[in-house]
């Protein structure tokens, strides 16, 4: 509700039990703690900070250094990165486009099965003597950010595409002819979108989880932005495009949350621009976190820049707050030290994310419960409410409010909470008792 009065029942999932299903993947809880696996190692006092073990392409030939490496990282906390892990995965000839003779050319396509096997075989290679030298991991990540979407290809592009024999078949699945329809406005712009991103996903998956998981069982990943939003939970992207999506890698979810907004500021989803300003922004991933948690119970290890990158002030804490008490236990920490030939996140940068983590552990406990649901986020939401039992059973609510907001009020009872010159407030309820709250006038 708009007055952020929290609303007990929990929402429908719309496709959490298919998309468990779909996948065929059998779920194990992720670790209770509350910690952030960093892409560049920051300072060891940072306890809540644990670096990625990047590997690379050249690494795939010495499993067993990379395997030494990982025994250096915590027991049960070891997040491998694959970096730039499928270069060709859309430029090799196995997957390429075909002529109508059937002769490969050099555009991308939607036909990935070929290329994707081939990384198979070399990855369960690497990862069966990666395992056997000693090696660790309990996360595998991905950044893969390449992909056949609208937005990604080029006019000549999809004619090549539209040329391939197998294009009539695809036609088909798709419900519509002419693919070059795709770059307009419309539902054949989301039916192709949806379709790419699933693909792609579903070749990253054959490639590296797949074999990755034959040796390392109870395995979880995610791929940067890999989620599912189905409808009616959809929420637009920060350039305010409404995209059903189904591409999640592995068996989390990993959207984005770097404090930043495009063209949505200047649209009007609420009746009224909705502006950039930090409460604003932070609003907006509220509610697109919200829409990838009621589309699928997958679990969701979200990436989040560093404080310094993100556009919301001072709000950049209540952001770490609201995910962990949404249901947040391990984020993926985008810390560059150099960006664009600039500086970086700084050592500041990284302090002040591990304090964060420190606090909102210390308020949860050590075995935090699940989160509760408090009611939908709306475009002009002026509370928002976030809810989780901590390791006693209590309900602890963390409540965002914007600048200049006074007051809010506890419901039932009444009570004035002050949070004048605040960005947030806790707030403990008890065992049994759930809190509703709005907007003091």
């Amino acid at each position: 509700r708009r007055d952020g009065t929290s609303v007990p029942p929990s929402p429908p999932r719309a496709t959490g039990a298919s998309v468990a299903a779909r996948r065929n993947t059998r779920t194990y809880g992720l670790p209770a703690g509350i910690w952030a696996w960093c892409w560049a190692r920051p300072d060891k006092n940072l306890h809540n900070l644990i670096p990625m073990l990047w590997v690379r392409n050249r690494n795939y030939a010495a499993p067993k250094v990379a395997a030494m490496d990982s025994r250096g990282l915590p027991a049960g906390r070891v997040a491998i990165l694959l970096w730039n892990a499928a270069p060709r995965l859309l430029a090799s000839q196995l997957d390429t486009c075909r002529t109508a003779s059937g002769k490969p050319t050099h555009f991308p396509s939607p036909w990935l099965s070929a290329g994707a096997s081939q990384i198979s075989s070399q990855m369960a290679a690497f990862f069966r003597a990666f395992k056997a030298a000693g090696g660790r991991m309990d996360y595998l990540a991905l950044d893969y950010e390449a992909g056949i979407t609208s937005w990604q290809l080029t006019p000549n592009d999809m004619l090549a595409i539209e040329a391939d024999p197998r294009s009539k078949e695809l036609e088909k699945k798709l419900g519509f002819r002419f693919l070059s329809s795709a770059f307009f406005a419309g539902p054949n712009r989301r039916a192709w979108n949806l379709m790419a991103g699933s693909r792609i996903a579903k070749a990253l998956d054959t490639a590296f989880f797949t074999p990755a998981r034959a040796s390392f069982p109870k395995l979880y990943g995610s791929n940067f932005g890999g989620v599912d939003m189905a409808a009616p939970y959809i929420v637009p992207d920060p350039n305010g495009h409404y995209q059903a999506l189904s591409c999640v890698f592995g068996n989390c979810q990993s959207p984005a949350f770097y404090g930043t907004i495009g063209g949505l500021a200047y649209a009007s989803p609420g009746g009224q621009p909705y502006g950039n300003s930090p409460f604003a922004i932070l609003r907006y991933e509220m509610m697109y976190l919200q829409g990838v948690q009621s589309s699928s119970r997958l679990p969701v290890v979200p990436w989040v820049a560093y404080p310094s990158y993100a556009k919301t002030a001072g709000y950049y804490k209540e952001l770490i707050y609201q995910l962990a008490l949404r249901g947040v236990n391990q984020f993926l920490y985008w810390n560059p030290r150099q960006l664009n030939s600039r500086p970086g996140a700084t050592q500041l940068d990284d302090q002040r994310f591990n304090r964060y983590l420190a606090t909102a552990g210390a308020k949860l406990g050590p075995r935090p419960g699940p989160a509760q649901w408090t009611g939908t986020i709306g475009w002009d939401s002026n509370v928002l409410v976030a809810a989780r039992r901590d390791t006693d059973g209590r309900m602890l609510y963390r409540l965002t409010v914007p600048p200049r907001t006074r007051s809010i009020v506890l419901l039932p009872s009444g009570k004035k909470l002050k949070v004048a010159n605040k960005t947030g407030l806790w707030v403990m309820g008890g065992q049994g008792q759930h809190l509703s709250f709005r907007v003091g006038h």
